[in-house]
């Protein structure tokens, strides 16, 4: 039917085909032998059309091309052309299914995959067939049957997987998570975990192009998919743990020392957190104690652990007793070790899932846990002893820029673990009790596979193309105000026609406004009726809204939130401050509804941290703010501005953002004559917009004044006027260093050091946390006196002349730009908003 083995295995690379309705009926058999969806041309005259794919009738080559690449990256687009194409199908109707992913091993992976192939098997039709393709094996594989619980069972699955041709439903679990290889009429990553607050990009945009579902094993992970933009359905499923219960403990291979146990089974990678573990330990107890602590781990390249014992015990010698077990332990023997152990300890920076910890709650082993992770959907405080934790800057091979984990605080474990250890097993047992209840009532593997056959059969049921979603944007617009220029910028990739903007009606704006935008509000006014009555008119799915103190009460954004919750629109309240927060986010008549968002936007570390001392963490994500995408001057064009503006030949300061009193102008001209002095051919070119008369007028008049009085009009250049932000660009590219001397600010983050970002020249800043958020691309200028910043200054103009130190400070700031665009911001978010609005909530 396909001819020879070179041509299969060209076919199969094939994403869709577009071929004249005359060709099908010699090519429809392949077609559907492989899930290939096809583009049907058909003649003007369509009363002939049998039916099938995708058809169209009169389409130019530009038409048909458009349409080729809506087939092979909208899923749901392809779906539904694959469904028509059943007709063509020669084969009988049988379901079959496919998990793709190592399963002849101990390792978790391998486990989940038998366990959810022969769980599919178990709760299918008599007509349906489930394989297992061991996908990471290469071309010949020789499964490890010996390794599994039922070999014969899993060595049929794998000989199905023999059939060429692409299952009905395909489920890949593998590490790394490739899936454009993917074949099948149903693509899904199934049972997926991850660990950290970021998301590469290149895979998020991978799934979103191949994947019809994915299934993941915590609400944690959801989240971070769609956080990173990942548009997909996603359904949290959940894991099985039968066959723990299916193992009887064995003996140990080797005796443990006596003692109360505390028990650490993992990789011990840096996630694992055990260098924590290793402090906490030995700050609650001395080597007198009647304690030992047993880590159960394995070789590898990342596990150092006897070397941090060493350092431990170097430097403490009354630290108290450790076993480390290296030896490969068999299923059983795993078991016998949580039954001879009193507690669990797992202060992990991050668990996708943590099947440890349920599994020591199955044998009913009161768990200490970090209080952040997948494993909180199954772990809290009255299941288990929750750690204490702040959110910090993942520390992982895969380097995901502005990607966090949780730092567990040692202090408090170290507290939790003496708690247990002086408590009696009566006192300990009710939690113990509760969460092994919980882990046997909510997860089993006949369970997951529900859930999965759910999951799918709802997607199965979804319109192709999907529908635009339809966003409303409450935020200051064309205005002088950074809010304002920074939605402009971070709406750029959605569809004007589906994006509702939603403006005050008191601002100025400095041009017209488009067709899609209204004025509905008034800043410094808490009356939001309008925005909630237009929101529900226009049937929006989701209001975004940029918030400030400024604009309005913060408890008439929560009242606005929880109102449109009631009328089943999402909300997703992106904070641009959270210092020197009103005292009114205290109140629960705040906490509760932000609780109740989808989303809590915030721009910094430091905002997360502030929002989980108010008590909003679980919707809080990290979404800093975006390098504008402006065109930057060439260098030739760079020089050929400083000749025309009487530039040439000079060394070029500038400072950028509005002018008012706490950016440090007044301090900067002042420190003017010392750094002249230095290097006489100096200019200072000031691109200080003016805001207000209350703000900038009595600034501006200083200034002139300072010039004056220090003999500086030949060395600076002042320009107050509003310019368009390519013409700051412009000023800025001008520039050998761009200066920020604040002084102090009320503010989390700074939208001006962006724009300056743009302009990809090297940056001075005066060091505040204000600008922590920028810290690998600026230099820091040693205080923010005048002759601090005469000193600072003077070293790194010195520096800058090296035209080595030059490049290596811009292709830093280069590189910071290119992350942190406003397109890939802005595509981002249009990604998590129709993540969010995707995701397949669970039935009962």
């Amino acid at each position: 039917m396909l001819g020879t083995d070179e041509a299969l295995n060209w076919l199969v690379r094939v994403e869709a085909v577009c071929l004249p309705a005359s060709l099908l009926k010699s090519q429809s058999a392949w077609l559907s032998y492989l899930a290939v969806p096809a583009l049907i041309r058909i003649a003007d005259d369509a009363g002939s059309w049998a039916g099938g794919g995708l058809a169209v009738a009169g389409a130019t080559p530009s038409e048909l091309a458009c349409l080729l690449l809506l087939l092979t990256t909208d899923p749901p687009t392809r779906r539904r052309a694959l469904d028509g194409q059943r007709v063509w199908s020669i084969d009988p109707p049988i379901r079959r299914w496919r998990v793709e992913g190592v399963f002849d091993s101990s390792y978790s992976l391998a486990i989940v995959n038998r366990r959810l192939a022969m769980a599919l098997e178990d709760s299918g039709e008599p007509a349906e067939q489930v394989a297992l393709l061991t996908y990471e094996q290469g071309d010949d594989p020789k499964p490890n049957f010996a390794a599994v619980e039922d070999p014969l069972r899993l060595r049929a699955m794998w000989e199905l997987s023999r059939d060429p041709r692409a299952p009905s439903v395909a489920l890949r679990n593998a590490w790394p998570p490739r899936v454009r290889d993917m074949r099948g009429e149903r693509r899904v990553l199934a049972n997926y975990a991850w660990e950290e607050t970021g998301f590469p990009e290149a895979e998020a945009q991978d799934f979103n192009r191949v994947l019809d579902l994915i299934t993941v094993v915590s609400n944690q992970t959801a989240r971070f998919l769609q956080d990173a933009g990942v548009e997909v359905p996603i359904a949290v499923v959940g894991n099985g743990f039968e066959h723990l219960l299916e193992v009887e403990p064995e003996p140990l291979p080797r005796a443990l020392p006596e003692g109360f146990r505390f028990l650490h089974i993992s990789s011990c990678f840096p996630r694992k957190g055990v260098d924590i573990l290793l402090e906490a330990y030995g700050r609650a107890f001395r080597a007198f104690h009647g304690v030992v602590l047993i880590i159960k781990t394995f070789p590898n390249p990342h596990n150092d652990i006897l070397e941090q014992l060493d350092r431990y015990r170097a430097a403490d010698p009354g630290y108290p007793k450790v076993e480390v077990v290296l030896d490969d332990w068999t299923t059983g023997q795993i078991g016998g070790l949580y039954e001879a152990c009193q507690v669990l300890v797992a202060p992990s920076r991050g668990e996708g899932f943590g099947l440890p910890i349920a599994e020591a709650m199955l044998h009913s082993l009161p768990v200490i846990v970090t209080g952040w992770g997948g494993h909180l959907d199954f772990c809290d405080t009255d299941t288990t002893w929750l750690i204490d934790y702040r959110l910090a800057r993942a520390r992982t091979h895969l380097a995901i820029p502005d990607s966090l984990w949780a730092e567990p605080d040692p202090n408090h474990l170290s507290q939790l673990m003496r708690e247990l250890f002086v408590s009696t097993s009566e006192q300990r047992q009710p939690r113990v009790e509760r969460a092994r209840r919980r882990v046997q009532e909510r997860y089993g593997w006949s369970r997951v596979a529900r859930l999965t056959r759910d999951a799918l059969a709802r997607v199965d049921a979804q319109p192709g193309p999907r529908p635009p979603v339809r966003v409303g944007w409450l935020s200051t617009w064309g205005s002088r105000c950074g809010i304002a220029a920074y939605s402009a910028h971070l709406t750029s990739a959605f569809e004007s026609e589906s994006l509702i903007i939603m403006a005050p009606k008191n601002e100025r704006a400095e041009h017209s406004d488009a067709a899609n935008v209204q004025r509905l509000w008034r800043l410094g006014n808490d009356d939001l009726a309008a925005v909630l009555a237009q929101a529900r008119r226009a049937c929006l799915d989701v209001l975004v809204i940029q918030y400030h103190w400024g604009f309005f009460d913060p408890l008439a954004l929560a009242k606005l939130c929880e109102s449109l919750r009631r009328h089943a629109i999402r909300v997703v309240v992106d904070l641009h401050n959270t210092c020197g927060a009103p005292p009114q986010v205290a109140q629960s008549t705040f906490l509760g509804p932000l609780n109740r968002v989808a989303r809590i936007l915030v721009h910094t570390v430091d905002d997360v941290a502030r929002l989980k001392d108010w008590g909003l963490s679980a919707n809080v994500t990290l979404l800093p703010l975006c390098v504008y995408d402006i065109p930057r001057p060439s260098i030739d064009e760079r020089l050929a501005w400083r000749d025309a503006s009487g530039l040439k030949g000079a060394r070029v300061l500038a400072t950028y953002g509005y002018l008012m009193p706490h950016k440090g102008l007044s301090q900067m001209v002042e420190a003017l004559p010392e750094l002249i002095a230095m290097h006489p051919k100096l200019h200072l070119l000031m691109i200080n917009a003016w805001y207000s008369a209350a703000a900038s007028d009595a600034e501006l008049q200083l200034l002139r004044e300072r010039i004056d009085a220090l003999g500086l009009s030949e060395h600076v250049t002042i320009e107050v006027d509003y310019l368009s932000e390519a013409d700051c660009i412009a000023r800025l590219a001008l520039a050998d260093l761009i200066v920020f001397p604040y002084q102090h600010t009320q503010e989390s983050s700074s939208a001006a050091v962006r724009m300056a970002i743009s302009a990809e020249r090297p940056i001075a800043v005066t060091p505040l946390e204000f600008f922590e958020d920028v810290a690998e691309v600026v230099l820091r200028l040693p205080g923010s006196t005048p002759t601090d910043l005469a000193e600072g200054l003077n070293q790194m103009l010195s520096r800058l002349a090296s035209p080595a130190f030059e490049r290596e400070t811009t292709e830093r700031v280069r590189d910071f730009a290119e992350r942190h665009r406003s397109s890939r911001r802005s595509r981002q978010l249009k990604g998590m908003l129709i993540g969010i609005l995707s995701q397949l909530e669970r039935r009962a």
